[in-house]
């Protein structure tokens, strides 16, 4: 094989792998691209290095070309030589470029990482004064559920809502001697949500209070067997007469409550005592509860994303200890 025919040869084995993302000794690697998410200094820093990479990569274009019109009489080693040293040259720069953007990379998402794991121990912290203990690895799992399992398990902490909801209303009317109209009105709409004969008018003594309490057990049953329209109603009727009797507005307020506090209840062994501790959280606390909770989500999010990306980049950077 002649000089020609060997350079020929070369031109495409660059013009086959110019375009392919897998990097080979013999072959020329591609540019990686420089992510918008490096501080605005180290990616001008870049931007300049690929700028003059581009003109190195144009040059050796050129040469190579012009070598390669020439007829193989007009071709000389020295000029082979040259093309080739080129191409070696830039093959050299490109895979230097390469594994430093992607440590430059690491050094960013090393900072990420340290700076969300500062923050998700605080939110934790408080997440933990509450009453929830939950680690990141818990949250992470219930973040990588499937769609189906998600609303599963929505499903779930409705039921343990309602569940909750009947042991907090159960205890404080059990306790209480008569009840307000107010609380027999919601108690009437609980009864007729599930199809059971309501009290009628303002219950005032402890047998009335009595028959209040068989309605609330049996509501128990009747929403295990109840189709999704009858158990939101019941859920409603519930909530509002646990404010009443609780004198709590946490109850409404857990009626809007979705992702977060399935989170926080998923997979936790006392799940409905969880749930019913949320109905006796106090209004304030709630709203923290969610803020955290809810911010505590994305960090999550952000964490998980990290740590992929560092596992994508461990082997593109080969001078940094990534962290596991």
């Amino acid at each position: 094989m002649n000089i020609a025919t060997m350079f020929f040869c070369l031109g495409l084995c660059f013009v086959s792998l110019s375009v392919s993302p897998q990097v080979m000794p013999d072959k020329i690697p591609a540019m990686a691209a420089i992510p918008n998410t490096l501080p605005v200094a180290v990616k001008e820093r870049f931007t300049q290095q690929s700028l003059g990479l581009e003109t190195q990569l144009r040059d050796f274009r050129t040469a190579s070309g012009a070598f390669n019109k020439k007829t193989a009489k007009d071709q000389t080693d020295e000029e082979y030589n040259t093309v080739q040293k080129m191409r070696t040259d830039y093959i050299k720069a490109v895979k230097q470029f390469n594994n430093n953007l992607a440590c430059a990379q690491v050094d960013d998402l090393q900072n990420q990482f340290r700076s969300l794991t500062e923050e998700m121990n605080i939110d934790l912290q408080v997440l933990h004064n509450l009453g929830f203990d939950k680690t990141v690895e818990e949250l992470e799992y219930y973040g990588n559920l499937e769609e189906r399992q998600l609303e599963e398990a929505k499903h779930e902490f409705k039921e343990m809502l309602f569940d909750g909801m009947l042991i907090s209303i159960t205890k404080v009317a059990g306790t209480l001697g008569s009840l307000t109209t107010e609380q027999v009105d919601a108690l009437n709409r609980l009864a007729d949500a599930q199809g059971s004969p309501s009290l009628g008018n303002v219950v005032a003594d402890a047998k009335d209070v009595h028959k209040a309490l068989e309605i609330l057990e049996k509501s128990k049953k009747v929403y295990e067997l109840a189709d999704e329209t009858k158990k939101g109603d019941m859920l409603k009727a519930a909530a509002k007469l646990g404010g009443l009797v609780a004198k709590n507005p946490v109850y409404g307020l857990l009626l809007t409550a979705d992702a977060w506090a399935v989170g926080l209840v998923y997979q936790s062994i006392n799940a409905v005592q969880k749930v019913y501790a949320l109905t006796k959280t106090v209004e304030g606390d709630l709203i923290i509860l969610k803020q955290r909770s809810e911010k505590l989500k994305k960090e999550v999010d952000q964490f998980t994303s990290v740590k992929k990306q560092l596992a994508q980049l461990s082997s593109a950077c080969n001078s940094v200890s990534l962290i596991k």
